[in-house]
């Protein structure tokens, strides 16, 4: 395991809370550009194809209800024409199967061997930034861009393409990295400092970003660091955690964003095999296990990454003394508690919760410093 601790950009950082700029202000750059969101269409055309799909259904993707799924009219690939994209979601990962049709009277043609035939089959599409609204397709400035999933999960970003002629190319336009600037500024709204910055880190990875725009995102970036360096469990009311847990032990907790804002406050900003702790974290307990509340006091969130549940995590908290130890990758992390003044209780409720989960002497414990030392097992 190589753990190394995330070095703030090498950037000036104003004193206090700097803000991210606004997305009035970042759409005042462009505002003839504009972001729109391609929906399912309804229209009695869409109608008419679903008609027409459905006795080829066998034949275009081995049978089923063409109303199981969703079509688009969209121009596609950019030439003034509209297409017709059928889409449906596959398998105990819900991956994207999407077929193309252009309309040739009162029948349709499937589009083959297109620059994006790999990419319409087996991944998934981007949600947006909350991860609440599917937008496969987009217009941008006019041209239909799609938008796949970049990352991995929980800390995902838009890998954005354009079909235009024979290819199918990345986007990276001034335009796009406003949007997705814009959409990184609510995040930090709503003190979904991680989301923003995991948004922000993504679409800087696009590759044809002027340096002006990666001076402006990475001052985006040091803005987030510098807020999130300054949460502290000290002052964060954990009441809402021990009501949810109460109220519905079995529930997805890493789905709500105070979730998110409550390990900013009390995990190290650091990185674990090259992935953001917290990140590592929210992936361990995405599917949640056994929580419970103990006392009206302690909260134990247990759960397990989904596909590999032999990557288990959990969360133990102490309300009362504002303490929170969280376990992931087999090492334990904390930066409210020292790897000297674990509470003997901490072991026992994780145990009595969790159970067995490690067979070693000796874990590594990672504290507020990103240092790490080893802590004996009783």
């Amino acid at each position: 395991m190589r753990l190394t601790p995330i070095v703030a950009l090498a950037i000036a950082i104003g004193c206090g809370r700097a803000s991210i700029p606004s997305p009035a202000a970042q759409d005042a750059a462009l505002p003839q550009c504009t972001y729109e969101i391609v929906r399912p269409d309804m229209s009695a055309a869409a109608a008419q194809f679903r008609a027409w799909l459905q006795p080829h259904a066998e034949q275009l993707f081995g049978g089923g209800d063409a109303a199981n799924g969703d079509v688009f009219i969209a121009d596609v690939n950019n030439d003034g024409s509209n297409e017709f994209v059928f889409t449906r979601h596959e398998g105990s990962g819900s991956y994207l199967d999407a077929m193309i049709f252009r309309r040739d009277g009162h029948a349709w043609s499937q589009v083959e061997h297109t620059p994006l035939e790999d990419r319409l089959t087996g991944e998934h599409e981007y949600s947006g930034a909350l991860m609440n609204e599917p937008q496969l397709m987009a217009r941008l400035c006019g041209k239909t861009i799609l938008n796949f999933m970049g990352g991995s999960e929980p800390n995902y970003y838009p890998d954005s393409v354009i079909w235009e002629g024979a290819a199918a190319r990345p986007v990276c336009s001034a335009a796009w990295l406003t949007h997705h600037r814009a959409a990184a500024a609510d995040l930090v709204k709503r003190n979904m400092l991680d989301e923003a910055r995991v948004l922000l880190d993504g679409v800087r990875r696009c590759g044809a970003a002027t340096p002006s725009d990666l001076r402006e995102i990475n001052d985006d970036l040091a803005r987030i660091v510098a807020v999130a360096a300054t949460a502290s469990g000290a002052a964060y009311d954990f009441s809402w955690l021990l009501d949810e847990v109460k109220r519905n032990p079995d529930q997805q907790l890493v789905l709500d964003p105070r979730f998110g804002e409550m390990l900013v406050a009390v995990m190290p900003d650091v990185q674990i095999d090259g992935e953001s702790l917290r990140g590592a974290l929210k992936k361990s307990v995405w599917l949640p296990g056994d929580s419970r509340v103990i006392d009206n006091r302690y909260a134990v969130i247990a759960g397990c990454e989904p596909h590999n549940c032999g990557n288990r995590g959990f969360v133990w908290i102490d309300a009362r003394e504002k303490r929170a130890i969280a376990m992931t990758g087999g090492v334990l992390a904390s930066k409210t508690t020292s790897a000297s003044s674990i509470p003997a209780v901490f072991w026992k409720q994780v145990q009595d919760a969790v159970g067995i989960w490690t067979i070693e002497k000796t874990v590594d414990f990672i504290g507020a410093d990103g240092k790490t030392a080893a802590v004996a097992v009783p």
